[in-house]
């Protein structure tokens, strides 16, 4: 999506007059779209850090219907609008883009700007500072109970709260100056290449997230790496349950596995009784 919108249009004249004015009006919602659930899983992901330590009842409620599916679900719907903001006109037989009546409306516009800058800026952003806070707190409240997962697991979040925060700067600068615009018309717009350092910025917060999953979360770099066939442990043969897979790349998570597994195999058991 970020190459169709941001790179192939600018390098061909052909790909834009012919191919992109047609994808345009569907490509930047889905965009938006993929966008806004990349930050909310990250902050999905963090909330799912700070149950598992806090050991709460809602940790295992499965990632899908748990994290992704909610966050597709109203990414989705708050990007609705988004659909509706570009239209194909034709003059004098050439085809072109236009924003319609909506996208022009003053009142959509200040919407628009205020609701980016709080549902993807810098609401994120405090929700993750403050579990930042309460991890740190549940930790030192554990004293020398802290476990390895749970010291990675704080790592983790305050990792993902810096990047956010210095990533997501110049977007959020924008959006307050693209709101003092409307109330000082006067001042002059802002320059193309922040929009385009704001480009720059979002894609080094992806590529930076997985950094930080890769170095501070062993389970995840240790199944990306099975993945694609590069082992840091012996070889063992083919694993048939997720107990041995975890025990080759986790101690403590197999255990937690085992444990499980044992508790499934109970109920299964009381229920055929």
């Amino acid at each position: 999506m970020c190459v169709t919108n941001f790179s192939i249009r600018h390098m061909s004249h052909t790909f834009e007059s012919t191919i992109y004015i047609h994808l345009a009006p569907f490509s930047f919602p889905l965009l938006y779209i993929f966008y806004t659930a990349s930050m909310y899983c990250v902050l999905g992901i963090a909330m799912e850090r700070f149950l598992s330590i806090a050991k709460n009842k809602c940790t295992n409620q499965g990632a899908f219907f748990g994290y992704i599916l909610p966050i597709l679900v109203f990414c989705s719907i708050y990007n609705i609008p988004r659909f509706f903001e570009l239209r194909l006109v034709e003059e004098n037989g050439v085809s072109r883009l236009a924003p319609t009546s909506m996208m022009r409306s003053d009142q959509y516009r200040c919407f628009l700007i205020s609701a980016n800058l709080f549902l993807t800026g810098v609401g994120p952003i405090l929700c993750m500072c403050v579990l930042n806070c309460l991890v740190s707190r549940r930790l030192k409240g554990k004293g020398s109970q802290v476990t390895s997962r749970d010291k990675s697991a704080s790592f983790l979040i305050s990792g993902l709260v810096l990047v956010m925060v210095i990533c997501h700067a110049p977007r959020n600068l924008l959006n307050i100056y693209e709101l003092i615009l409307k109330v000082y018309p006067k001042l002059s717009p802002p320059a193309r290449w922040m929009s385009d350092v704001n480009h720059i910025f979002l894609v080094l917060s992806s590529s930076c997230n997985l950094l930080i999953f890769l170095t501070q979360d062993n389970v995840f770099r240790s199944l990306l790496l099975h993945k694609l066939g590069i082992y840091l442990y012996d070889r063992v043969p083919a694993v048939e349950n997720t107990t041995k897979e975890l025990t080759k790349i986790d101690p403590e998570c197999a255990l937690e596995a085992e444990l499980k597994s044992k508790l499934n195999l109970l109920k299964i058991n009381s229920t055929a009784e």
